[in-house]
């Protein structure tokens, strides 16, 4: 799948945006939900804590470009608690890596309840940063 680079205007652009989720999204059927499917390979959302985030499969198959990583726990429909715990830039960072490795594409998207707790967003500027490089070392 290469580096996860697209081009704009002949230069590296980064796939990566840290996106909030409302809770409506997480619906079981909606266009969003057939959308991943077809296109998407994302990973679970229904974590109750920070230690059980995993990278399995979860709506759509494995070799997808559309790559979402769902970054959150769903306890009580969030918490600014355990956002401050999941999303520290290395937890989001390793991750992130960890499911690259194991679903063998480049994560597209990091989808987190709560942007303004923890460093996600430092996390996604990182993992672009990455990418950036990589391109240009190819």
């Amino acid at each position: 799948m290469g580096t996860g680079m697209e081009t704009f205007r002949g230069k590296p652009h980064p796939l990566r945006a840290v996106a909030f989720v409302p809770a409506a999204l997480c619906a079981p059927v909606t266009a969003l939900t057939a959308t991943v499917r077809r296109y998407g390979m994302e990973t679970p959302f229904a974590f109750r804590s920070p230690a059980d985030t995993t990278c399995v499969p979860h709506r759509g198959d494995i070799g997808k470009r559309l790559f979402p990583l769902n970054h959150f726990i769903t306890t009580a429909g969030g918490s600014r608690r355990d956002a401050g715990k999941v999303d520290a830039r290395q937890r989001v960072l390793d991750r992130a890596h960890r499911c690259e490795r194991e679903r063998g594409g480049p994560v597209g998207f990091v989808a987190v309840d709560c942007t303004t707790i923890g460093d996600a967003r430092g996390a996604v500027a990182a993992l672009d940063g990455e990418r950036v490089e990589a391109a240009g070392a190819s």
